[in-house]
């Protein structure tokens, strides 16, 4: 009865581990999938709304798969070629905010998927910090003054590429590359509560 207690007591440590793992595997890739097809994930936090709006210079097209993924070229002739690759941000507020744009890249090579926060050197003005080394985002350094929930602002973010496209080429020779992006803002006072940090990164 006791050996029969054990192996009983045995068997559900190995389920409880085996769904614990499954849980956080699934966590960690779960934002990657849950996008529109329009690839533009709309956060909500307080009284603010972002959205990015992800397109490609010269084309409507949006080259966002079933799960709202984005595929960039590394070719420079093509429609979507990473070089065309523009986003804008809209949003919508009440108050004083801070905004940021989490970028994640997926990189395949014959079925294999990694990830990777950094490595394509985006262009972007001076307002934007690049944080992706360390969490994925690129944080826009100003405060954001909305003084009502109607009126839609936009901001450009992503206006093309630095000069260096044959370092993209060499990069990405033969690799797929697909891009989700997300947006969120929060009030000013807000950012270590949802955020989850205790301090800007540009300052």
């Amino acid at each position: 009865m006791k050996k029969r207690f054990m192996e009983d007591k045995k068997f559900r440590l190995i389920v409880m581990a085996l769904v614990t793992v499954v849980i956080v595997t699934g966590f960690s890739f779960a934002w990657f999938v849950m996008r529109s097809v329009e690839a533009n994930q709309q956060m909500s936090v307080s009284n603010f709304q972002a959205e990015p709006v992800c397109y490609f210079d010269g084309t409507d097209e949006s080259f966002a798969d079933e799960n709202g993924l984005i595929t960039l070229s590394t070719e420079p002739g093509d429609p979507n070629y990473i070089g065309n690759f523009r986003v804008d941000v809209k949003h919508v507020g009440d108050g004083a905010a801070y905004l940021r744009v989490r970028m994640v890249h997926e990189y395949s090579v014959n079925g294999v998927s990694t990830q990777h926060p950094a490595n394509v050197p985006y262009a972007t003005s001076e307002d934007w910090y690049d944080n992706r080394g360390n969490d994925y985002c690129y944080y826009y350094k100003n405060e954001i003054d909305a003084d009502d929930n109607t009126t839609e602002n936009t901001i450009n973010f992503i206006t093309g590429l630095n000069d260096t496209e044959n370092e993209i080429a060499d990069i990405a020779d033969g690799v797929v590359i697909k891009v989700a992006v997300e947006t969120d803002m929060v009030q000013i006072n807000r950012y270590p509560q949802i955020w989850g940090i205790d301090h800007l990164p540009w300052k």
